[in-house]
């Protein structure tokens, strides 16, 4: 269990894009952000570029359990938020061809 499954959230359906100004993150997704990128090592020195990682990764979020035919839990849409912004930051690793 993470320590924010406690919060709710708008169902996976609706879009974060529809509820908040641009300009606007929620502080938990911006302490889940902060916290998932310090405990792999990782930051951001742009706080915009966090916002739009954060919007991003809302987005996605919601796209992608809009389309389960069960209703996700707590644990899976923080799960899937945390993923994604780490892979964000996170650089590629080129990979050797074979």
């Amino acid at each position: 269990m993470t320590p924010f499954s406690g919060f709710s959230y708008p169902p996976p359906t609706s879009s974060p894009s529809d509820a908040w100004p641009d300009d606007f993150v929620p502080l938990v997704y911006w302490t889940i952000a902060n916290e998932s990128l310090s405990e792999k090592g990782l930051s951001l020195s742009d706080d915009r570029q966090l916002k739009l990682i954060i919007h991003a990764g809302l987005e996605a979020r919601s796209i992608f359990f809009a389309a389960l035919t069960h209703d996700p839990t707590q644990q899976d849409l923080d799960l899937f938020f945390m993923d994604f912004v780490i892979r964000c930051v996170t650089p590629i690793e080129p990979t050797e061809t074979r």
